[in-house]
């Protein structure tokens, strides 16, 4: 899902979207936004860079990183939504606490549709 991603959102700026020279590179570019992983999430992504040492830098608040807010997914908002196959969409407005404890209440509502609330 998170290569998706990516890869749409390059497709839409036209550019890589955390360019480097390598793998190591790279993920120093994804740190820069979504901070220092744990120990134990770098040796879960990939066992040879335990060894390194990436800059401790703290997360960007997620109210600041308004993707899911765009257009693009206004589709996905709709309460009769589902997969192309007619299964229901997986949980996708499930956000935690924390996740919107910085969000203002319109960004809020336009991350969670109003028939999900209920």
């Amino acid at each position: 899902m998170w290569s998706v991603g990516c890869v749409l959102a390059e497709l839409l700026l036209g550019q890589p979207l955390f360019p480097g020279e390598s793998g190591v590179d790279q993920l120093v570019e994804i740190i820069k936004i979504l901070g220092t992983p744990t120990r134990e999430e770098i040796k879960c992504m990939n066992p040879n860079y335990t060894e390194f040492k990436f800059p401790q830098i703290k997360a960007h608040p997620w109210h600041k990183l308004e993707a899911c807010a765009h257009p693009f997914f206004d589709d996905l908002r709709q309460p009769n939504a589902s997969l192309p196959t007619g299964q229901p969409l997986p949980p996708l407005f499930n956000f935690t606490p924390k996740e919107l404890a910085a969000a203002s209440q319109e960004l809020r509502r336009q991350l969670i549709p109003e028939h999900m609330n209920k």
